[in-house]
């Protein structure tokens, strides 16, 4: 610090004596370029260890590198092995579960068999649209159409009447409910305001509907069988709530307040409707109910969506998916 004032006191007293001093000119010269040198040297022993350490580290991430860019190429095929190896897996759980309690795996054996039917569905109507459509072609005469459709309706009642005959003939007081039906739809025709309006084509096959699955279930064992079944499943499913319901609230809560028996049902049964919802189940089921009622029962869209999207889930949430 004393020499460094010393050389200002110096330099401040040649330039205000207006001599100069070559030597110390000179000194302070040699200083800065020591300075500048020893700057660049650190600057390079810099830049040689940063260019060190990246090249090391590309030599570490070199076989990572090259494994992400092969798998990017064959990222379908290694999809497709993944996929593969699931749908063996899960074979061999089906076949083991099915031959070791045949009673207890026909859930899982029946939903296996309804989305292998509804894949199948899928790849028949991707590859086969077209031919089908080209066959149905000579539908959209309107005449005969028309003349399809008499012949139907006609076959239908021909048909009803003879079961109803036949079916009746020994107790002829089962007729006291279909003579019933026709009463009460002869009273809402009569309070209308506009007879016009009426669709009859929508009362007739929703009556018609009505009747073939009360004749599917009721009066045929395979129809009754299955049905029985899926009300067994769904008693099964909605009873593991009590489960869930002893284990959080205890056995006495459950066993002797009704709330607790019958608000975890409600809470159960909609979040596993939130989650095939989301998984889009829940859209396909009700996609297919909606077809299947618009092209018989001829409704709207609108209307047809909020009737069968209410059987599985609310109105607000039929409305969330319609949007």
């Amino acid at each position: 610090m004393a020499k460094s004032e010393g050389r200002k006191s110096a330099s401040q007293d040649t330039s205000e004596n207006g001599m100069e001093n070559p030597g110390l000119e000179l000194m302070e010269v040699g200083n800065l370029e020591q300075g500048k040198t020893l700057e660049e040297v650190t600057q390079g022993h810099s830049l040689k260890d940063g260019l060190g350490h990246s090249s090391l580290w590309r030599r570490i991430l070199q076989p990572f590198t090259k494994a992400r860019s092969f798998y990017q190429r064959h990222a379908g095929l290694f999809k497709k092995i993944l996929l593969g190896l699931l749908c063996l897996a899960y074979a061999a759980y089906l076949l083991a579960a099915c031959i070791l309690n045949f009673r207890r795996a026909q859930a899982l054996f029946v939903i296996t068999c309804l989305v292998i039917f509804i894949l199948a569905c899928h790849f028949l109507k991707k590859f086969f649209a077209k031919k089908s459509i080209r066959c149905l072609k000579p539908l959209k005469n309107t005449r005969l159409r028309l003349w399809l459709k008499r012949v139907f309706m006609g076959a239908a009642v021909v048909g009803l009447i003879l079961w109803l005959a036949l079916d009746t003939a020994q107790r002829p007081e089962q007729l006291i409910s279909f003579a019933g039906i026709c009463m009460f739809l002869l009273i809402l025709f009569a309070c209308s305001k506009h007879h016009s309006a009426v669709s009859w084509r929508t009362v007739f096959w929703g009556l018609g509907l009505q009747f073939v699955f009360g004749i599917l279930v009721i009066r045929t064992e395979p129809g009754f069988n299955a049905f029985q079944w899926l009300g067994d499943q769904i008693q099964i499913f909605l009873a593991y709530t009590l489960k869930g319901s002893s284990f959080v609230f205890g056995d006495t809560l459950v066993q002797s307040v009704f709330a607790f028996q019958s608000l975890p049902i409600i809470i159960f049964f909609g979040c596993v409707m939130s989650i095939l919802y989301y998984l889009g189940l829940v859209q396909g089921v009700i996609q297919k109910n909606t077809w299947l009622l618009q092209i018989t029962m001829g409704t709207t869209a609108a209307e047809t969506l909020a009737v069968a999207g209410n059987i599985f889930v609310g109105m607000v949430s039929t409305l969330e998916s319609s949007v």
